[in-house]
């Protein structure tokens, strides 16, 4: 089973790809940065070898749409973090692009508009572990010492890698572009 955890920037995604991993489950944390093409993805996903493999990435919602098509039975999360929030968590680090966060906060909505049968929807500021995990690791039980350690843990990007991925992906995003190089 693959899911796919969409969210605006600085929304726990690090945090989340570091839960996921666990057990029979593998996530994947802004793979969308290191691919090329789209149609790398099942080969990436698939080298994993676990019954269940996430990916987290703000990125995912450049492309949702096509994977979907890829991943016809993908599960998605949407994590909604307050777009003002956000935007001021980016100031801090020297980016300022709140038309683009307004553009993906709509993209967020129709994503849970569209797709509301796949969707689990999760706050930000109150994240539900437990339903996260029972959506993208179905059937199988959360380990609840690994999870109240987890609990404490600020995962934070470090700003050169972040600065690096906004800059290589911010044009697209702006143009509702594609991230990835057009398929031969």
């Amino acid at each position: 089973m693959i899911s796919f955890i969409c969210s605006l920037p600085r929304s726990r995604t690090g945090w989340i790809a570091n839960f996921l991993t666990y057990g029979p489950s593998f996530c994947f944390h802004e793979l969308c940065g290191d691919v090329q093409k789209l149609s790398e993805y099942p080969r990436i996903l698939g080298s994993v070898k676990t019954p269940f493999v996430s990916v987290s990435d703000s990125g995912n919602l450049f492309a949702i749409d096509r994977l979907i098509e890829m991943f016809p039975t993908c599960r998605l999360v949407v994590v909604r973090r307050n777009r003002m929030d956000v935007d001021a968590s980016l100031r801090k680090l020297g980016f300022e692009i709140s038309e683009t966060l307004a553009i993906l906060d709509e993209d967020l909505d129709r994503i849970e508009k569209i797709h509301a049968s796949r969707v689990l929807s999760l706050d930000f500021e109150n994240l539900d572990a437990r339903a996260l995990w029972s959506w993208c690791v179905p059937g199988t039980h959360i380990n609840e010492l690994r999870l109240s350690m987890l609990e404490t843990l600020n995962v934070q990007i470090k700003p050169t890698v972040l600065r690096e991925n906004v800059e290589r992906n911010l044009p697209a995003a702006i143009t509702r572009g594609s991230l990835f190089e057009k398929e031969n």
